[in-house]
């Protein structure tokens, strides 16, 4: 559903982008807290992050993968990497969310239309797009591949102050997008 949602909203940028017309926002945004979103002219804007604004420290653990071929070597190695912690941090704007492993090699940055409340945020079944960089990764077999996601979503919540959240990704073969998984990652952040 998350790579449908994704496609959708690329090509209908592809259109808008080979003739299609493009509307202006009606006003000017009057946030100043960073560069404007590459993606601003395509969402709402109605949401609110500054409870959140900062930079976390996360640690993240798979909760759950779920194959998404026959071959399985992704999801046998991610499999065996269920509950082992892994740190992470979370930059969080007025615009945008972005969660990179601390080990740099791997950033994903969420434009989306975020539902909000005062406590909390999600991406689940909102418009929006997101950018992720390919991950180098290694099957428990040895196999050496270039992976990436087709799809993801991200929630937090808070309490006092600490964020508890939930990461869902779909991960595929960068060669072959037909070997993958699908994940999900329960995570616990301190704001710096």
């Amino acid at each position: 559903m998350r790579a449908l949602r994704f496609v959708t909203i690329v090509l209908a940028m592809f259109v808008t982008a080979c003739g299609g017309t493009p509307t202006a926002p009606s006003e000017a945004p009057t946030s100043t807290s960073g560069p404007a979103s590459p993606w601003a002219p395509y969402l709402q804007s109605n949401f609110d992050l500054s409870p959140f604004v900062g930079v976390w420290d996360v640690t993240l653990r798979l909760t759950e993968v779920k194959s998404l071929d026959s071959a399985g070597c992704i999801y046998k190695t991610m499999q065996s990497q269920i509950g082992v912690p892994t740190e992470y941090v979370l930059k969080i704007t007025e615009k945008d969310v972005t969660l990179a492993s601390a080990s740099g090699d791997h950033t994903s940055v969420f434009y989306a239309d975020f539902k909000t409340d005062s406590t909390g945020f999600t991406t689940v079944g909102s418009n929006g797009v997101y950018a992720a960089n390919a991950l180098s990764f290694r099957c428990s077999d040895g196999t050496a591949l270039r992976i990436y996601t087709f799809g993801e979503d991200i929630s937090g919540r808070l309490s006092g102050t600490e964020m508890a959240g939930e990461w869902k990704a779909d991960w595929y073969d960068a060669q072959d997008e037909y070997f993958g998984a699908e994940t999900t990652a329960a995570f616990t952040a301190r704001r710096r």
